[in-house]
C-alpha cells in the first residue's frame, strides 16, 4: 500500500514548559505571580504559525462529566503576554487545580494542540499507592 503525505501536514509541536519545568515535575506556583512558558513548534510545509494560548481551571478526570459539557472558559487575565513559542502566564489568585492549553495553527486548516496541567497555591497530599506485596496466581489455588 502506497500512503502519500496528505497536501498539508498539521504543525509539529514539542512538550510546554511553565516556569522552566515540564508537565510530569507536578508543578505547583505561587498564586498572583508571572511565569515564562515556552513551546517548541514547526511546520513540516514551512507554514507560518499562529500560536493561542489560554490558561483554564482544570477539569476533574475522576468524575463522570456529562457529554454535552462545555470547555472550560478561559482566565481573560491568565495570559499577559504571548509572542508566538512564548508567554508570560499570570497566575489567579485562587488556589485549585489549572491547565494551561496551547493551539498552534499553520493557517492552512491543520492544528496541533498540548496541555500543561498545574496547580495554584499548595497542592493536596497525594494518596500513595498501597505497599502490600504482590501474590502470586498459585497462592490463590490453596497451595
Amino acid at each position: 500500500m502506497d500512503r502519500k503525505k496528505p497536501v498539508n501536514q498539521a504543525p509539529q509541536v514539542g512538550a510546554i514548559r511553565l516556569d522552566n519545568k515540564f508537565d510530569t515535575d507536578n508543578v505547583a506556583l505561587k498564586p498572583n505571580a508571572d511565569y515564562p512558558a515556552t513551546i517548541p513548534a514547526s511546520d513540516p510545509d514551512g507554514d507560518s504559525l499562529r500560536i493561542d494560548w489560554k490558561v483554564t481551571r482544570d477539569v476533574d478526570e475522576f468524575h463522570t462529566l456529562p457529554q454535552s459539557r462545555t470547555a472550560p472558559e478561559a482566565i481573560p487575565s491568565a495570559i499577559r503576554e504571548a509572542n508566538g513559542p512564548t508567554a508570560l502566564i499570570h497566575t489567579p489568585t485562587s488556589p485549585g487545580a489549572y491547565r494551561l492549553l496551547v493551539n498552534v495553527y499553520d493557517g492552512k486548516g491543520s492544528v496541533s494542540t498540548n496541555s500543561f496541567p498545574f496547580y495554584v497555591g499548595t497542592p493536596p497530599p497525594r494518596i500513595k499507592a498501597s505497599t502490600c506485596p504482590s501474590t502470586s496466581a498459585s497462592n490463590w489455588a490453596g497451595s
